[in-house]
Formats: C-alpha cells, structure tokens, sequence
C-alpha cells in the first residue's frame, strides 16, 4: 500500500460518509476510520455502525484502540473479515478517557505492553498492522525514550510507524490543545528516520501546505494530514497530481455529481441525508459563493445543476 498521502483518524469525522467523499475526491490517498476501542467490537451484538464501509473507500485502514493483547487480537480478526486494508493501534490519543482506560497516548510508557498487543494482533491478522504514536508524553526526554520505545515495539514485527511530531501531554491540556500547544519537532522525526532506516515513517501534526510539504519526504516515507483537509477537503481534489503524478486534479464538476449519486442511494438505503450532508457542506468551505451552496445542499431537495452553475462563475475564489 502506498501511504505517501493519509488522511489521519478523526473521532466525529472520519466515518464512512467521509471518507467517500473524501475518495471522490482523490483515488490515492489513505484513509482511515475514526478510533474503535475493542471492547466495542467484542461486546456489542451490533458492530455495523463501527465495522461499515464501502468498497470504493479502500485503501482504508482501521484504527484499534485498546490495551489488552488477546481483545485486540479477537477485535483483529472480525477487521479481517471485513476487507480493510491496515489495522493501525491508537498509541497517541491523550484524552482523558484514554489514560484512565489506559490506552492510547498512555501506552507510550509501556512499551512492553505496546509490544505485546501489536504481537498479539500481527498474529491474528492476514493484513499489516502498524501503530500510531507520539513523541513520547509529559516529562519524557524525547532523545532517549523514541528511540528505546520504537525499538522495543518493533520486535512485534510491524513495519510502519505514523508518528505525530509533537509530545502528548495527559496532565493539563485537552485533546484540543494537544493538537496546538505542544511544540511540533519535525527533526525529532527525521532523526528517527535515520535511527530505522528500514522502516515505513509516517510524519503527522501541523501539516498544510502540499507543495512545501511534499519536501519532506525526502526524509519520511508518507505525509498524514488531519486537521487541515477536515477544513479545507476541497484541497484533496489536488492529492492525486501532486503526490501521485495524475495528469489533472478532479474536476469539481464531477466531485458534485458524484456526490449527489452518493447522497441518493444512500437515502434509499435509509441513512439519514443530514448525515452526509454535514460533510458535503464542508467541501466548498471558503469558497466566494460557500453560503448558498451551503443553503443548496441542506435544502430538502438538492439543486446540483445550480451548485455546478455557481460553481462555474468567473468571480468564484477559493480561500
């Protein structure tokens, strides 16, 4: 699987809605689930809302949370049966809820017990599984534990790390501000990079400019993109000419088209029309014109013809 452009996991955004408009948008990219503890895999007798996807979405990669070897192991292999491409392990979320369960960004203490669930689902798994970690956490010295924590995780056998360049702090800060104030240390990446020449590095956190972005991978293996393309999805129309040599970016006349299909045979289908549309609306953010598309699509009856008609006025800008 080529992971030179993922979309990271995203609680509350990154559901199955999303990330069809998002491979509307570009063929390529990566994209992943919202997080899903084990526990809700094993002891719902329902799993469909959190195991739900289409073919079109692949490449996608399941994000696991958790913390004990044999339910992720069990929660692995349902996963399998369900046509994802990756199982990646949660090991940098920092909420709350996350270290009292201790799992997510609280396992980067143990990495023992990181080892032993990522063993644990390598050997339950016929697809790759990799993890997804920080820096380190709190008070941590970052150039001497990274290191000795990435070693010891990898005797699992995985061959993937996407690593967020910034600490999680679990005292003090929210997981919104865990995504702003800890300072990003992009060298501390590269650098780790030069310690496992061997293996896939994947840089995540504050990443927003592709063109400029694109440069650093010749020091990591792929680019993870969180924040910035929930807030401007539009820019995916770009992904694949820029990462992946396609002659032209996706028309958005036929982004548009494509969703409304979207829309329509869902609906059929039952699932609520708002449920994607709060994701469409989002699409033209910044746009000159963004309001009465905005007012178009949550109408009761979408008028395509007359978003593609706005859409193709001289004066339309993109922020």
């Amino acid at each position: 699987m080529d992971r030179t452009f993922c979309i990271a996991p995203m609680m509350g955004r990154t559901d199955t809605h999303f990330r069809n408009l998002c491979r509307f948008a570009s063929k390529h990219a990566v994209l992943f689930t919202e997080m899903v503890h084990s526990n809700a895999l094993l002891k719902n007798k329902r799993i469909d809302k959190y195991i739900q996807k289409t073919d079109i979405e692949n490449p996608v990669v399941f994000q696991l949370g958790g913390c004990e070897p044999k339910d992720l192991a069990e929660a692995t292999k349902i996963i399998n049966e369900n046509k994802y491409d990756e199982i990646n392990l949660n090991v940098g979320c920092p909420s709350p809820r996350v270290k009292s369960g201790g799992f997510g960004a609280f396992l980067m203490y143990e990495p023992t017990k990181v080892k032993n669930c990522l063993s644990a689902m390598t050997a339950s798994s016929d697809i790759p599984v990799t993890a997804k970690i920080r820096l380190g956490v709190d008070n941590q010295d970052i150039e001497e534990t990274l290191d000795n924590f990435t070693e010891i995780i990898l005797k699992s056998g995985i061959r993937t790390l996407y690593v967020h360049a910034r600490k999680g702090m679990l005292e003090g800060l929210n997981p919104k501000e865990n995504r702003n104030i800890p300072p990003l240390n992009y060298e501390r990446v590269y650098r780790l990079k030069e310690d496992f020449p061997d293996i896939e590095i994947i840089l995540n956190g504050g990443l927003s400019n592709f063109l400029e972005d694109k440069k650093k991978l010749q020091l990591v293996d792929g680019l993870m993109y969180g924040r910035y393309v929930c807030e401007k999805p539009y820019e995916l129309t770009k992904v694949d000419k820029i990462f992946y040599q396609s002659i032209n970016e996706t028309e958005i006349e036929t982004l548009v088209m494509m969703m409304e299909k979207y829309l329509i045979e869902n609906q059929d289908l039952g699932f609520s029309g708002y449920l994607i549309k709060r994701h469409m609306v989002n699409f033209f953010k910044g746009f000159s014109y963004s309001k009465k598309i905005r007012q178009i699509i949550l109408s009761d009856n979408l008028n395509v013809d007359e978003i593609i008609r706005i859409l193709k006025k001289k004066d339309l800008l993109v922020a």
